[in-house]
């Protein structure tokens, strides 16, 4: 009797020990794909994603397989034949709607990392922002809708636009989007 609760005492010791290296071994393993993955998002709403990407983290990011598949999805641009002219068409929004309406996953999901950080920054440029990246100047300069405006600045967004902005950043974050703007 004595010598069976020393086997139960043991393999409950043994199981307890299992899940504090597999902890460990996990977190060592998240904290270096944490590092690797947060590159340097470089958009134009950096700082407001800052504070998100450390507060976004939810158990869904915890799936390794997925993880993994959204990396290798991220590496490639995801632009289709009849997405390819709405970066290029100087009349062109990629998201249209976005001042009236509330973007979802879906409207996102189907852009490439760059239309997603160029989408965020379309909220901003409609009201006419100056932005700070040579890159983002040229492609909304190339706009015919765009209008510099000296006096516009992004804390003036609200509403639904604001909204929209907070969900891109989010969306960056969840999806790993780490499009550098130059």
């Amino acid at each position: 009797m004595q010598n069976r609760k020393k086997i139960i005492a043991a393999i409950v010791l043994g199981i307890i020990l299992a899940g504090v290296i597999a902890g460990c071994v996990f977190s060592i393993r998240y904290q270096k794909r944490g590092q690797q993955g947060s590159v340097d998002i470089s958009t134009e709403t950096k700082s407001e994603t800052i504070s998100q990407r450390e507060s976004s983290y939810t158990m869904a990011d915890f799936t390794l397989g997925k993880m993994e598949e959204r990396e290798s999805i991220q590496g490639e641009p995801s632009t289709s034949p009849a997405r390819e002219g709405v970066l290029t068409d100087p009349d062109g929004y990629i998201l249209p709607s976005s001042a009236k309406v509330a973007i979802t996953d879906a409207d996102l999901s189907k852009l490439s990392g760059q239309e997603v950080v160029y989408a965020k920054n379309e909220i901003y440029a409609r009201h006419g922002y100056i932005f700070d990246s040579d890159e983002l100047n040229r492609y909304f300069r190339g706009k015919n809708w765009y209008v510099p405006n000296e006096n516009f600045h992004k804390e003036d967004i609200a509403g639904i636009e604001k909204n929209n902005v907070d969900f891109i950043a989010d969306y960056e974050v969840r999806n790993s989007i780490h499009y550098t703007v130059q």
